[in-house]
Parts: structure tokens; sequence; C-alpha cells
């Protein structure tokens, strides 16, 4: 969390550049909208018939919105993700859902950790490998397609911004890990954009 001696990070353009690469304005788009297990820290699946997860939710699963009639929308299928900071990709991984790709970036604290941003459940962009370097808001990946998966979700993607040693090898980055607090510090994802948005009622 940014208070326990961290360097905060900049605050980020993701969510506007999110909703121009994917021309949500033509389609109304006022703001996004979560259910609150949507959110980091979440204690509560929002999918399927809910109940708890294994783990505190590791960031946020951006996939609603509300359109200026207030109603709530999906983001397109396969809509296109940027990367949140100019980065280098490290790890490109299988996940449940599609892939994760894990992004460092050129922001250090005082205590030799490096800024990662996580993409979840995604299909990587065309010519997307490990060690590509990615220019502030190019696109990354797209929301994977999850329709032959056979599992009760929305196709999303969640994203993740963490603080890591820089010495922690690229080859030990996983899911798991990013649940050790000893050795990473996560982040609210929503800390770094400037995006407005509403939680909505549990369903």
């Amino acid at each position: 969390m940014l208070d326990r001696g961290y360097m905060s990070l900049p605050v980020t353009v993701f969510c506007e550049n999110l909703v121009q690469h994917n021309n949500l304005s033509a389609q109304g788009f006022a703001q996004w909208a979560f259910y609150p297990g949507m959110l980091f820290n979440a204690q509560d699946k929002w999918w399927g018939d809910g109940g708890r997860r294994a783990s505190p939710h590791e960031g946020i699963d951006i996939c609603l919105y509300r359109d200026s009639s207030g109603a709530i929308q999906f983001i397109p299928k396969a809509a296109r993700i940027p990367v949140i900071y100019e980065g280098q990709v490290k790890r490109i991984l299988d996940d449940y859902l599609g892939s994760t790709l894990y992004v460092a970036h050129e922001i250090y604290d005082s205590r030799g950790n490096q800024c990662y941003t996580i993409y979840g459940h995604v299909a990587p962009g065309a010519g997307i490998a490990p060690g590509d370097s990615i220019r502030d808001g190019e696109i990354v990946a797209a929301i994977a397609d999850t329709e032959d998966r056979k599992i009760n979700i929305l196709p999303h993607v969640h994203i993740s911004v963490a603080w890591i040693p820089e010495s922690f090898p690229s080859e030990q980055l996983n899911w798991s890990m990013l649940n050790q607090a000893s050795v990473i510090t996560l982040l609210n994802p929503l800390d770094v954009f400037s995006c407005t948005c509403t939680v909505l009622e549990k369903t």
C-alpha cells in the first residue's frame, strides 16, 4: 500500500487510453463500474455463485461501464488493453482464462523495488514477447475470449500494480507470488488511475 514508505507512483491516463482505444465514447461511456468483488483486496468472488476467494483480490477486474443513460454495459469482446506505463515485457504465462503479462517499468523506490504492472486473462498482442519494450499507452494485449472454456465468468482484464524487488528472477513471476506479502507490495490500481467509477450493488 502507498502508506508503507514506498514511493508514490505517477497517476496515469490508462483509463482514458482504454476508452479511446476501444471507441467507448461513441457508445456513450460515462464511468467505469465494478461489483464489490472486482475491487482490490476483495474477499468475495463476483462471478458464478459467489463465495469466498482463496486469497484477497490482487488487483481490479475491468469489464463493465455505465453509459450516459445510466445503463450498465459490457466493454467489447477482445477489447484492446494499453500498457499503463512505458516498460518492458518480462514474462507471459497461461492462466485459466487466457494469458498473464508481467511488465516492468523504469520506476524504482528507495528499497530496491521496481514497479510492475500485471495484465491477466488476456491474449497478448501480435508479436508481443518477453524482452519487448512497450511505449506508454501502447496496446499490449486484448481481453481473452472465454466462450470455449465453459467457465461461468465474463471476459475481463485483471490489472495488478506491484512493487517487486529488482533482483527478483523474472522466471519466478507467477500468480502465487503475488500473494507473498513478504516479497512484494501490491497497490490498489485505482490509486494510480485518473478515472471515475461507481460501485454497483452486489447481485
